[in-house]
């Protein structure tokens, strides 16, 4: 016999809902947190991300489980705070879970999977938030925009008569603790100390979208649900990670035929930060003050090669194992061969390489001192 709840859900998506798991949940209270997607890389201070945190520590002690999804932010850092907490949490899908996923790693230990028993295509994530408010009886509406997903389902919760609370959301959010210069600052002014013979290859950092290259999903949302103060994860931040793994890890994205790859230039830093530009498809700088160099002749030998920049016609009949190492030379309205771009296939493993042939660029003195006296590497101020 199916269990009213899962009946109602049924009825409501016009589907066959199957599930897996503690079935127990749906005869106890059960809350959904109502949150619109935000930022593509919140921080630990990000106010709904806080409150999320906060509100699930709530429900836990009253018996309560926790409604949400999975596969979004949101709904991740809810389930992980969910499970070091003991709490339990009834988790709607868009179709049959995959075990290879990573929130499977951090589901609570009692937990009731809900998903359409077909796949219901483009309209999948509409299912899902459908379920979610026919598995809840009540909710917290942490961040919700207008006309959104989150708005239909608190209408959905309110027609039920179920109560939708409000949650009280920080107005600001704090400045990281060490009050490390913003990769978006300023750059009048820059040069490398005339001293430098330039001889290097330099791999520029950013603030990541989200996790580290590599970073299970789990710790990253062990960083994120860690609250203030809490270490930055900006473009500073970034090279002090690569420096700590030893390792600058490829990445596919953005690259000929998605082949992980890491990207140095060849042009002084001075040269290469007078490119800087926003780039607003990608939402970031193309460049910050902050990289590491690693001398030219050492990473050719083992691998780097320069890119070749070729008009569209010429990339489009490359040898396709040329085009890893190719670029087009114009393309939104940009000149690319400025860039004096190198690339290598795969990680860099730094440990290989003699200290004495990389060099720590940072745009502070403050910044300078810690990749010292942290990493006994030399470093140069971009002033």
């Amino acid at each position: 016999m199916v269990h009213p709840v899962l009946a109602a859900a049924e009825a409501a998506v016009g589907a066959q809902v199957e599930c897996c798991g503690d079935l127990e949940l749906l005869n106890q209270p059960r809350r959904a947190l109502l949150i619109s997607r935000g930022e593509r890389a919140p921080s630990p201070a990000t106010p709904w991300l806080a409150a999320a945190v906060a509100a699930v520590k709530q429900l836990v002690p009253r018996g309560e489980a926790l409604v949400t999804g999975a596969g979004r932010t949101a709904f991740d850092a809810a389930l992980w705070t969910c499970a070091q907490v003991d709490g339990s949490a009834i988790v709607a899908l868009k179709h049959s879970p995959d075990p290879e996923t990573e929130w499977h790693t951090f589901l609570p230990a009692r937990h009731l999977l809900v998903w359409p028993r077909r796949h219901t295509g483009s309209s999948a994530r509409r299912t899902r938030d459908l379920l979610m408010g026919w598995l809840a009886d009540r909710a917290y509406s942490l961040y919700v925009r207008q006309a959104g997903h989150m708005e239909k389902l608190a209408g959905i919760l309110a027609q039920r008569h179920c109560a939708v609370e409000g949650w009280p959301l920080p107005s600001v959010e704090p400045r990281p603790p060490n009050g490390l210069l913003n990769s978006r600052r300023a750059l009048s002014g820059i040069r490398i100390h005339s001293h430098i013979a330039w001889h290097y290859l330099t791999h520029f950092t950013r603030e990541p979208d989200g996790a580290w290259l590599g970073e299970p999903r789990a710790e990253y949302l062990r960083w994120l649900c860690s609250g203030s103060p809490y270490v930055p994860r900006d473009a500073f931040g970034a090279l002090c990670h690569i420096l700590q793994e030893k390792r600058l890890r490829a990445c596919g994205r953005l690259m000929p035929d998605a082949v992980p790859m890491v990207c140095f230039t060849g042009a002084t830093p001075h040269a290469i930060l007078k490119l800087r530009r926003w780039r607003p498809g990608l939402l970031r700088w193309s460049f910050t003050p902050y990289g590491l160099a690693v001398s030219k002749d050492a990473l050719a030998r083992h691998g780097a090669r320069p890119v070749t920049y070729e008009s569209s016609a010429a990339f489009d009949l490359a040898a396709e194992e040329e085009r890893p190492y190719m670029q087009r030379r114009h393309s939104g309205g940009e000149d690319w061969s400025e860039e004096d771009e190198w690339r290598i296939a795969g990680d860099v493993d730094l440990s290989v390489f003699d200290p004495a042939d990389m060099l720590a660029l940072v745009a502070a003195p403050d910044e300078a001192r810690t990749i010292e006296e942290t990493f006994g590497l030399r470093t140069e101020i971009l002033v």
